[in-house]
């Protein structure tokens, strides 16, 4: 998908009016979902899809065949806080950028993937020197804000999903480094952790 196509997807994937914007070479989709009583935003990559990540799946070409064909699997990266819009714009353009470089050096090395953990981003971000932000780094996972399961863009020869962006103490990213990440997700769901507090 080009840049136009992809903003046509997503503006139909979020609610509001989106505001798309370029930061650090990335294009980026956000909006304010602010209330009288809460603070809130989202921003999500419109053109992180062009980073190849080394995600392939094999999917039925011919089916009266049975010939398989490699697709790839690209990805835009979207993350929900209880911040201000530059604030999860930040997160999610370190998060896109940490995984384009990771990637130039050799593709597949850092897989845009759930489960994937994203080190220090948070810092590379500059969200570490922001006054009441504890989150220091990322974790990629599926998101689950969708009915209807997870959102997919099929093309003849690609595949692009959403994954979803969620923050990380130095606590929990210590936690998911020593136990495991499916181990980690189930601490925070058993402990009612605020995934969106980014000063937790």
């Amino acid at each position: 998908m080009n840049l136009q196509e992809t903003a046509y997807w997503l503006d139909g994937l979020f609610p509001g009016d989106l505001k798309f914007s370029r930061i650090n070479g990335l294009h980026i989709a956000s909006i304010d979902l602010s209330s009288d009583d809460t603070t809130e935003a989202l921003a999500c990559t419109a053109d992180f899809g062009q980073v190849d990540t080394g995600l392939v799946s094999s999917e039925e070409a011919f089916e009266d065949r049975g010939v398989e064909k490699q697709v790839e699997v690209r990805s835009e990266i979207f993350c929900v806080a209880s911040a201000e819009p530059e604030v999860v714009e930040r997160a999610v353009v370190a998060a896109a950028s940490f995984l384009a470089e990771s990637n130039t050096i050799q593709t597949g090395i850092v897989p845009a993937q759930p489960g994937q953990l994203l080190p220090a981003v948070g810092v590379f971000g500059g969200l570490a020197e922001m006054p009441g932000i504890e989150v220091r780094h990322g974790l990629l996972v599926a998101p689950y804000v969708w009915s209807d399961g997870v959102p997919r863009m099929r093309e003849e020869d690609r595949i692009t999903t959403m994954l979803q962006l969620v923050m990380l103490t130095d606590d929990e990213y210590e936690y998911a480094t020593t136990y495991g990440v499916d181990e980690l997700q189930e601490a925070m769901v058993n402990e009612g952790v605020n995934i969106l507090d980014l000063g937790r």
